[in-house]
């Protein structure tokens, strides 16, 4: 992966299960629940049982900070 920051509210559509306890390999993160994966660049749902995307924000680093965009 290059320096590009993502954002999201960081839940699983399927349960509302929190992501941040998911395995992130590449650009795919995978709900720690029932395995159902997104693209962490735009939160598109990649495979059942997820099929809605999760609220992503735009996001940058500037200066070594990073900048989300609520």
């Amino acid at each position: 992966m290059n320096d590009a920051v993502f954002a999201s509210d960081g839940l699983c559509t399927h349960e509302h299960v929190h992501l941040s306890d998911g395995f992130v390999m590449d650009y795919v993160i995978e709900c720690p629940r029932h395995n159902g994966r997104f693209d962490i660049r735009d939160g598109r749902p990649l495979c059942a049982p997820v099929c809605e995307k999760p609220t992503t924000y735009p996001a940058k680093t500037e200066g070594g900070r990073i900048f989300i965009e609520i």
